[in-house]
């Protein structure tokens, strides 16, 4: 494995598995695409994916990387992971694509069972709609 593909998998570890993502900024490309079960067109803004990440990591309750499996090739990188949301016990996978500069361009998420899918979106969608209240609060 190279060196930048090395730091990414130490890094993406520590940020999953203490839940802060706010290093996630520095790993990401100027122009990234993330392929997501969730919505029919990709996210290809920045700040929403490292939002949607935010919101994945936060919100799926004993969310690890499978024990740290991976498996490396070339500038890809496929991560296991596992976790529940509510009583539904997930499963999936994400496959990271860094350019040569050691930085995120693509993520494709796969998760099952669907109705795991299905909580994780009515999970976001509540967490969305009480940040769009507080704004308005206090706006």
């Amino acid at each position: 494995m190279s060196e930048k593909m090395d730091a990414f998998v130490e890094a993406f570890f520590h940020m999953t598995s203490t839940k802060d993502i706010s290093g996630l900024e520095d790993w990401l490309a100027e122009e990234v695409t993330m392929h997501t079960p969730r919505f029919f067109k990709p996210i290809t803004n920045r700040t929403h994916m490292k939002a949607a990440l935010g919101a994945f990591v936060s919100l799926v309750e004993g969310l690890t990387y499978a024990d740290q499996r991976h498996w490396v090739s070339g500038n890809d990188v496929v991560f296991e992971f596992r976790g529940k949301v509510g009583k539904i016990e997930m499963h999936g996978i994400d496959i990271f694509t860094l350019n040569e500069a050691g930085k995120i361009t693509e993520l494709s998420v796969t998760i099952r069972p669907e109705s795991a899918l299905q909580a994780i979106g009515e999970t976001e969608d509540k967490m969305v709609m009480q940040m769009l209240a507080k704004k308005q609060a206090a706006g």
